[in-house]
């Protein structure tokens, strides 16, 4: 069977807004530096991220616990906002709302400029914090939340792919990212998550917990690593895409037929995702269907869904039954 290719996603989505972790720093002729080196006291004993997920633009809730194993000492702690160092000008994107707070009184923020590289070769850039003072107090733990809203990052392509761009590597002036907890709440329909690139967010550190929250009508799942080995460049990535342009499996030339796919990837679906995710496997060897819906959604890719009288569900492969075994559970397990 002839595979779908997809040659503009691999730069298509380079065009973005990020979000980082609280960072240390200091000021510096021609404005903020990004300090490189680390607090030899301060470590973030926990940090949990929540990302609520909406029709047009998402919602971030951090809550970080810091503990301070030496002497008080007051930091200027900075929520670094970065980018593409050409589009640092562009609407997409902006942080909307941005409140934090320290122990659970509000805090003042001045908005600092920047002109920081954070990977030479890629030229992603700070260009600006959002500042507080914050004071560590000997031995003992501070709390410090932060929350904003912000539209998804889009490419320029118009192909319905929505990005979720955060940068864990900003943490790593502190002495240690102990825990880090994301949990990730759907609140939509029309969106399959594309790819959630959480197995792969340092290399050697693997998730220690996964757990998935789903029924019919919510969406929700929640990943916990503990120690962290973080570099610069870490970072949180969640891919979306809107089912009126893609079909689950597609933008990866139509992974079933050579990747098994976590279970969890199938809980998060909707229903009706499901279906879909189903029926493509027969549609991707030609399945006639009977229903007037799967006809017209699949007759839109009429590039590779071509009809046949000569199907037979031998032509599956062992990962596609795999697949497809995943998704007849998940859709039993909701119907008992």
């Amino acid at each position: 069977m002839k595979k779908i290719k997809s040659f503009i996603i691999l730069f298509c989505l380079f065009i973005f807004k990020m979000y980082s972790n609280d960072t240390l720093i200091q000021h510096k002729s021609g404005g903020n530096e990004w300090i490189s080196g680390k607090s030899d006291s301060i470590s973030i004993e926990q940090e949990k991220i929540i990302i609520d997920l909406f029709e047009n633009s998402y919602r971030i809730n951090i809550d970080y616990i810091f503990r301070n194993d030496g002497k008080t000492i007051e930091y200027e702690v900075g929520f670094p906002e970065t980018d593409f160092e050409n589009y640092t000008k562009s609407s997409d994107g902006k942080i909307r709302n941005f409140k934090t707070s320290v122990n659970n009184r509000k805090q003042d923020i001045i908005i600092c400029p920047a002109d920081i590289l954070i990977n030479n070769s890629l030229h992603e850039k700070i260009y600006q914090f959002y500042s507080k003072k914050v004071l560590f107090k000997e031995n003992e733990k501070t709390k410090i939340n932060i929350n904003y809203e912000v539209d998804y990052s889009k490419n320029t392509f118009g192909s319905g792919y929505l990005l979720v761009d955060y940068l864990l590597g900003s943490a790593i002036c502190w002495k240690q990212l102990e825990k880090l907890i994301v949990q990730i709440n759907f609140h939509f329909e029309h969106y399959f998550f594309d790819e959630i690139n959480f197995d792969r967010i340092v290399e050697n550190n693997k998730p220690v917990n996964i757990k998935v929250l789903s029924n019919p009508d919510s969406r929700s799942f929640i990943i916990e690593y503990n120690d962290l080995n973080l570099s610069i460049g870490t970072k949180l990535k969640m891919y979306l895409q809107n089912d009126n342009f893609d079909v689950f499996g597609l933008r990866w030339d139509y992974n079933f037929e050579y990747y098994v796919y976590p279970s969890y990837c199938f809980e998060l679906l909707t229903n009706e995702q499901l279906r879909k995710s189903r029926n493509l496997i027969y549609a991707f060897h030609g399945y006639s269907f009977k229903s007037k819906d799967l006809r017209e959604f699949f007759g839109k890719w009429d590039n590779w869904y071509k009809p046949t009288n000569n199907f037979s569900e031998t032509m599956f492969n062992e990962k596609e039954k795999k697949n497809l075994e995943l998704i007849q559970q998940e859709e039993s397990r909701r119907n008992k």
